[in-house]
């Protein structure tokens, strides 16, 4: 219920290492208690180790990427993915995402495809790993 929950990074692109990998493996596992208790601590943990303050709180993952969420909001999302782990999303909520020191960089998208990004580049991407135009 939070636009600033991890739970809405594209877990195709967004880099993590250790345990912080199965964070969306636990938010989709309910029915017990055990797995939800285990979902809130692994945001709380994945957000202490990845949400950085810059110039205001920014993810950063661990190949220095910024998913930035408070860019300008453009272009309405095809069905269902305005909607995520039951959670409607804003109207052209989307992450730009960019190098931290401005590098060169790559980054995947859900359906596997590669971009290649130039120095001082940047990619939109929506909560799903979809790459937008």
């Amino acid at each position: 219920m939070d636009m600033g929950s991890p739970l809405l990074l594209p877990e195709c692109s967004f880099s993590v290492g250790g345990g912080h990998k199965h964070l969306w493996r636990h938010a989709s596992s309910y029915g017990d208690q055990a797995n939800i208790d285990g979902a809130v601590k692994a945001v709380r943990e994945f957000k202490r180790v990845y949400l950085r303050k810059r110039e205001q709180y920014q993810w950063i993952d661990d190949r220095d990427l910024i998913f930035g969420r408070n860019g300008p909001r453009h272009a309405e999302a095809p069905f269902p993915r305005g909607w995520k782990f039951s959670y409607r999303l804003p109207n052209g909520f989307h992450y730009d995402i960019k190098h931290l020191e401005a590098h060169k960089f790559s980054i995947t998208d859900i359906a596997g495809k590669l971009y290649i990004l130039a120095a001082n580049g940047y990619v939109n991407m929506d909560p799903h790993g979809y790459v937008r135009g």
